[in-house]
């Protein structure tokens, strides 16, 4: 029996990473913008770019390619900057390209933990299910979260 929750239109903005797509909540996304000076910060997690100044504010800047343990690329135009809302704080993901925004109903995204363990992606938060085939999504909190190592390729 579907629910009004079922419904429910979820937006994701979706992006490529590596030729492959993935997507998040739009509901953390608070701009796009394209990539300034980033400074490195010595120490600091593989997975973290540097910090930049957004408008007064230091954010951390988060390579995805590199929390996939993907191969590091040389960043150019088409390389995007997405400014999440993490836990109040701003923070900045470096994506490849930034692919459109979808909309997706909520019976639509599978999100049971026992079936996102099987596939044993630990930065997926559900999967979509679209005209266009499946669409992973990813979980913000997983994803920045810096007690989560990146063991595998996604």
């Amino acid at each position: 029996m579907k629910t009004e929750a079922d419904n429910q239109i979820i937006q994701l903005i979706t992006f490529r990473m590596n030729e492959k797509i993935y997507a998040i909540d739009i509901s953390y996304v608070r701009e796009i913008n394209r990539i300034s000076a980033v400074t490195k910060v010595p120490n600091s997690d593989s997975f973290i770019e540097g910090v930049m100044n957004l408008r007064g504010a230091i954010i951390p800047i988060i390579s995805i390619r590199k929390r996939f343990c993907l191969e590091p690329a040389s960043l150019s135009k088409s390389n995007k900057l997405i400014i999440v809302e993490f836990e109040g704080s701003p923070v900045g993901l470096i994506v490849d390209e930034i692919a459109e925004v979808v909309k997706i109903r909520a019976l639509n995204i599978e999100s049971e933990k026992e079936k996102i363990d099987e596939i044993g992606t630990e930065f997926l938060g559900g999967l979509g299910k679209t005209d266009d085939g499946i669409l992973p999504i990813l979980d913000i909190y997983k994803l920045i979260d810096r007690e989560r190592g990146a063991d595998e390729e996604i």
